[in-house]
């Protein structure tokens, strides 16, 4: 029972890391400074529109993503019921692996428009 709450664990693991991941670097912003900023007021200006997205939306982009927790498995019983049990118990920890992805990438990208709307307020041209 222990090693499969370990495999189970891994494999929630590796689906939020894959699926996190993907939306995460696709959102990189390109900044370019369309007033000739310098690149050390770019920076500054970057720095204060993070911070400042972040408490518009409550995000935080360097801490990493939640994981969720799982929960116990089901215990062990005749064969056929203890399979189906074990299918819902997996069933029910994709959905919440999925819940949680979902969330924290809308998060994400209400952080990456607020960065990108005081940038462009800034001066800058945000891709």
């Amino acid at each position: 029972m222990s090693s499969y709450k370990s495999l189970l664990l891994g494999l929630v693991l590796s689906i939020v890391a894959t699926v996190v991941a993907g939306p995460t670097m696709a959102q990189q912003l390109f900044i370019y400074p369309s007033r000739g900023q310098s690149p050390e007021q770019q920076q500054q200006d970057t720095f204060q529109c993070s911070v400042w997205a972040s408490q518009q939306t409550g995000f935080n982009p360097t801490a990493p993503p939640p994981i969720p927790q799982a929960s116990a498995p089901p215990p062990a019983g005749p064969f056929l019921f203890g399979a189906i049990r074990r299918a819902r118990y997996e069933q029910e920890q994709e959905a919440q692996v999925a819940q949680a992805t979902a969330a924290y990438n809308n998060q994400r990208a209400a952080f990456v428009r607020a960065e990108t709307a005081c940038l462009v307020g800034r001066g800058y041209t945000v891709t």
